[in-house]
């Protein structure tokens, strides 16, 4: 064994119990006898690998924490939730459902990944990000503000630091989202830039795009290599799209 747990208790508010854990010998850069984070049983936190948890941290219900993950600071995950390989979940940020953090990803701040979501690869979220919905945050994306991501996709070397709202959408290439976007049933690929205030729905989008303050809705296509400002294009119709 690497660990136990101790007789140092948290109580939670549905009166359940949880153990502050020791470790039982040096490992990584966790030494004997230091003290790590919360636990509700053994079934939490493997035996093997480097897999730890410390600071306030807390690991309840079914979840499970193994490999070489590290759950730091004030994280929690629960339900059944999965974090294994190398991925580091910390400061406030929670991870429940059947949700699964792995690879390399890194989950920060008061991000929150639910409802069967995976972040994995080299993915980065953060700030107030929801996942959620069996969305999928792949590649070496990197998610930050206080945006909603539900039953999506983002893969490859996305960028986001946005407020707004992403539904049942696939997002690839090296696209970035900033600022306030509504995105829906939409797909956005290769260079698109998204800035301002921009609505998106039932679209598809890519290339060298450069959309700002705009709204776009019901386009199957739109032309290369162009910058939309200030305008609404609905259903193909084209206004003026300023050619660069």
């Amino acid at each position: 064994m690497k660990y136990r747990l101790t007789s140092e208790e948290k109580v939670l508010e549905d009166g359940r119990k949880l153990y502050r854990i020791q470790a039982l010998k040096d490992f990584e850069n966790v030494k004997a006898g230091q003290f790590g984070g919360w636990v509700e049983s053994y079934n939490n936190l493997s035996q093997k690998g480097d897999c730890w948890i410390c600071g306030d941290a807390m690991v309840y219900d079914d979840a499970v924490v193994m490999d070489n993950a590290l759950i730091r600071d004030n994280a929690i995950i629960f339900d059944s939730a999965i974090i294994s390989d190398n991925a580091l979940v910390s400061g406030n940020a929670k991870v429940s459902g059947t949700s699964a953090v792995y690879g390399e990803a890194f989950v920060c701040s008061f991000a929150k990944i639910s409802e069967l979501s995976s972040v994995r690869d080299h993915a980065k979220i953060g700030g107030h990000v929801q996942i959620e919905n069996q969305s999928d945050v792949r590649g070496y994306c990197r998610v930050f503000g206080n945006i909603k991501i539900n039953n999506s996709e983002l893969s490859d070397d996305v960028e986001i630091n946005s407020d707004g709202l992403m539904v049942d959408s696939d997002i690839c290439g090296k696209v970035k989202l900033k600022n306030y976007v509504n995105i829906s049933n939409a797909s956005l690929k290769d260079n698109v830039k998204v800035n301002g205030n921009v609505s998106i729905k039932k679209s598809k989008i890519s290339g060298n795009v450069i959309l700002e303050d705009s709204t776009i809705e019901g386009c199957s296509q739109i032309p290369q290599n162009v910058i939309i400002k200030n305008e609404t294009r609905i259903n193909d119709r084209i206004n003026d799209a300023k050619k660069r």
